[in-house]
């Protein structure tokens, strides 16, 4: 089932959905990744795991695409991210009638702090490297700060 398809998605869910134990309807089950397709225009996503016992499936979704602006909170600007979904569905006469899933935030707020990191670490080097030293110049009569230091020691008994 492809998420974006919104046409196809009475065949494969319930009317009645519930997501968490609140019902959200095909309505609120379309939303979700309507606004995944927004977030993240050329999102892919495959099954790295799947088991069945049912009428529950589970599912470990990885997902791969380069988002635009925003994901779940952070920026993220074009970059592409890899992050996870753990997810149960309970089927119901062939239909998905029970969402659980989790979103390992966690791992996309790695990356991103981690590519955050690595810019700061470029910059910083980038400005060092370009900054020539500079010199403290006291004005006339003012003195510097290792000149007080040994008056001070000087004078003490």
């Amino acid at each position: 089932m492809n998420p974006r398809d919104g046409a196809v998605l009475p065949r494969f869910v319930a009317r009645d959905v519930t997501r968490y134990g609140v019902q959200i309807g095909l309505a609120g089950y379309r939303a979700r990744p309507k606004g995944d397709a927004q977030a993240i225009p050329d999102l892919a996503f495959s099954a790295a795991h799947l088991a069945c016992d049912p009428p529950l499936i589970a599912a470990r979704l990885v997902f791969d695409g380069p988002p635009v602006g925003q994901l779940f909170g952070p920026p993220v600007n074009g970059r592409k991210v890899r992050f996870t979904e753990n997810v149960f569905h309970e089927y119901r006469y062939g239909r998905i009638a029970h969402v659980w899933s989790v979103i390992d935030n966690a791992a996309l707020e790695a990356q991103l702090w981690a590519r955050r990191a690595a810019a700061w670490d470029g910059l910083a080097r980038r400005l060092t490297q370009a900054a020539k030293p500079l010199i403290f110049l006291a004005p006339p009569g003012v003195p510097r700060v290792g000149q007080a230091v040994d008056r001070a020691k000087r004078k003490a008994p």
